[in-house]
């Protein structure tokens, strides 16, 4: 059977510019994170860019500054673990049957470990 590689490379097209469209919607969403029994709150956009952080009532006073310091931290790490997830999501959804797409974007070598070997030394044949 051959392989038609125009009908491969229109697949990998469109599935490329699936993804570009869900991280551009991504980077657009905002998820929240909270702490300090919901008396911090934070948003961050799913491109990880801080939107607000709000206080409830009383909070400033009641909690002291760095308690509220760590809240405030805490609240902007559960809503950016919020947004990694949705990145997780959204990258499992448009990527090809056994290819870890999160593997790939922290170590995009690890895909090409024989690279060295196959050109020899100094990657000149």
């Amino acid at each position: 059977m051959a392989i038609d590689f125009d009908e491969l490379l229109g697949r990998f097209n469109r599935m490329v510019e699936d993804t570009v469209e869900g991280v551009r919607r991504l980077a657009a969403e905002e998820f929240v994170g909270s702490a300090a029994e919901g008396r911090v709150r934070a948003v961050v956009t799913g491109g990880r860019n801080l939107v607000s952080i709000d206080f409830a009532p009383r909070s400033t006073r009641e909690i002291d500054n760095y308690t509220l310091g760590e809240a405030v931290v805490e609240a902007v790490n559960a809503a950016e673990e919020q947004a990694d997830e949705r990145r997780r999501e959204l990258l499992r959804e448009h990527q090809p049957a056994g290819f870890d797409m999160d593997k790939f974007l922290r170590d995009p070598a690890s895909f090409v470990p024989n690279i060295p070997t196959a050109f020899g030394s100094g990657g000149q044949r």
